[in-house]
């Protein structure tokens, strides 16, 4: 095998000077420190760096971000219709007029002149029930967006989670695949030489390298289910890590507490912020069909406007009696707007309104159900995965026994090699189930926070806290 970078010495030619070690560090220098931060003892990002990312990196949360912000808007918009509003308008026009001879002096020569109209307007709503009501769901759809974007989070931090995890288990499965991988290579050059020497049969040198390329195809899968694991995580932070703190073996594996389902599913009836969420959809959409009745009610503005008008020549030579009126108007008065008939159009959106209300109505039991179910479920995996965890703790000790007392056997001819290969590949599937076991047993802690409406930085930080880095074991 070539060795190493690192290992290798240099040659005079390779021998760095003094102006290329300053133009390294000038080049590192300007590196992103996101890039040369890996390299630093100590500093191998955990579980807390992965969602950090994730926080600035993640699309679905940037979008219910900005759902948060335009709901807020509308709120401004709602509260801004009960302001009043000013409007200016003016115009300038070029008329040719036709005048016919009334008796009175008139020219019936055609006249050409400058008009000018400007008005300014103010209105300010004095009652308006669809405005109201407008604003009393806005502020519920406000309410809403606020929950989807705390619910929004919770689903990141157990996505950058499931997906930091699925990494650690790629991780260890390569980790125990080459570890057997070394194993049956040894034992394969063992029962070489025995077989050279006819102490061992055809069989068991057959058996032997059958295994180790077993092996060996196993830990080439494992390579390529760690490249995807990478990128599903990849995606969710947009960065591509290379080196992470792994979860460690002695981490506190721990049934629920409390240990009452009942109280876990209160909690998500209180605190999950998907189902609150739905709660003030739905009543967004109880709003809205208060908003389309109002349409039947009437409405009063106060309503103020300054106008200033001319259409009369200046020429001085004008015959008397030529048409044109200048003047400034002033109106201030009360506008009381009854709405009698549209074709029936404010009834149907109403009945509409109606029917999406009970639609809403529907998703939100349906909801309230999954999210029941779906903490029974996570409460129950915790507590399984805790019996599981202790069960194949148990099972890789009396492996470890048994491999033990297999060799010692087949030193003494009272076991074939068979029978050890067999007892090393049940050992190594029960270490990989048992590394399964233990992350299945953190993804349901967060199934189940998440479910309960309590998953938030401070879980991920715990979480943070079971991964230990492999250069400072």
């Amino acid at each position: 095998m070539e060795p190493s970078a690192l290992s290798r010495k240099p040659t005079a030619s390779q021998t760095p000077t003094r102006y290329s070690t300053l133009l390294v560090l000038c080049m590192a220098a300007s590196l992103p420190a996101t890039l040369i931060a890996p390299a630093v003892a100590g500093d191998t990002p955990g579980l807390l760096q992965a969602y950090e990312d994730a926080l600035e990196a993640d699309t679905e949360l940037q979008a219910a971000r900005h759902g948060k912000e335009a709901a807020r808007e509308r709120e401004r918009e709602a509260f801004g219709a009960w302001l009043p509003s000013v409007t200016a308008t003016g115009g300038v026009d070029r008329v040719r007029r036709d005048e016919r001879d009334d008796g009175l002096g008139g020219d019936e020569d055609p006249r050409t002149f400058t008009r000018e109209q400007y008005r300014l307007r103010l209105e300010q709503p004095i009652y308006n029930q669809r405005n109201w009501e407008r604003m009393r769901q806005v502020e519920h759809q406000g309410r809403a967006s606020q929950f989807e974007y705390a619910s929004a989070q919770q689903d990141l931090i157990s996505r950058v989670a499931g997906a930091y995890f699925e990494v650690q288990l790629a991780e260890l499965e390569i980790e125990l695949a080459e570890r057997e991988v070394d194993a049956l290579a040894s034992e394969a050059q063992r029962i070489e030489a025995l077989y050279e020497r006819e102490l061992a049969s055809r069989a068991d040198r057959a058996e032997v390298r059958a295994a180790l390329e077993e092996a060996r195809s196993e830990a080439l899968s494992s390579r390529h289910r760690l490249d995807s694991a990478h990128e599903a995580l990849r995606e969710i932070t947009d960065r591509r890590y290379y080196d992470l703190r792994s979860v460690g073996e002695d981490i506190p594996v721990e049934p629920p507490h409390p240990a009452d389902m009942e109280y876990w599913i209160e909690q998500a009836m209180d605190n999950n912020p998907r189902l609150l969420a739905a709660r003030f959809g739905r009543q967004s959409r109880r709003d809205e069909v208060a908003v389309e009745r109002a349409g039947h009610y009437p409405t009063l503005d106060l309503v103020a406007s300054h106008t200033y008008f001319d259409d009369v020549d200046d020429e001085a030579d004008l015959p008397i009696g030529t048409q044109g009126r200048r003047f400034d108007e002033t109106v201030i008065g009360l506008q009381l707007t009854i709405p009698l008939y549209s074709g029936g159009q404010v009834s149907a959106r109403s009945r509409a309104a109606e029917q999406d209300a009970a639609r809403i109505d529907q998703q939100v039991e349906g909801l309230h159900r999954a999210l029941t179910s779906q903490v029974r479920a996570s409460f129950l995996d915790v507590e399984r995965s805790v019996t599981t965890v202790a069960a194949l703790e148990r099972s890789v000790a009396a492996e470890t026994e048994r491999i033990e007392a297999i060799e010692e056997e087949l030193e003494i001819g009272r076991r074939s090699v068979i029978d050890l290969l067999n007892a090393r590949r049940d050992r190594f599937r029960s270490r990989l189930a048992l590394a399964r076991a233990r992350i299945d047993y953190l993804n349901a802690r967060v199934a189940l926070e998440s479910a309960a409406g309590r998953l938030d930085e401070d879980t991920v930080a715990w979480l943070d806290g079971l991964l230990v880095d492999d250069r400072q074991r």
